[in-house]
């Protein structure tokens, strides 16, 4: 299992979006990109993403930190171009 910390900007475009909202979004996007996501166990798994510090909604920001498990070895680049192609502009 590999762990990858993920730098990202919330711009003027989504910084509506709630908390639960980006975690849904960056769930959909991960599993579109088809990367190998490592998920909890027990009886509802659920994909290991967790952000360091969740916003209020109507803030934009430069730099949110977020942490990704996967199941595999991913290459770092590989990952951004894979995840940048499904991700909505903003």
């Amino acid at each position: 299992m590999q762990r990858l910390r993920v730098r990202f900007s919330r711009g003027e475009e989504i910084k509506f979006i709630s908390h639960l909202d980006i975690m849904r979004l960056w769930e959909r996007a991960l599993r579109r990109a088809q990367i190998p996501l490592a998920y909890s166990e027990g009886f509802s798994p659920r994909p290991r993403i967790s952000l360091a510090a969740p916003l209020s909604v109507g803030v934009a920001a430069e730099a949110e930190l977020m942490d990704i498990f996967v199941s595999g070895r991913v290459s770092p680049h590989w990952f951004t171009a894979a995840a940048n192609q499904q991700l909505p502009s903003g």
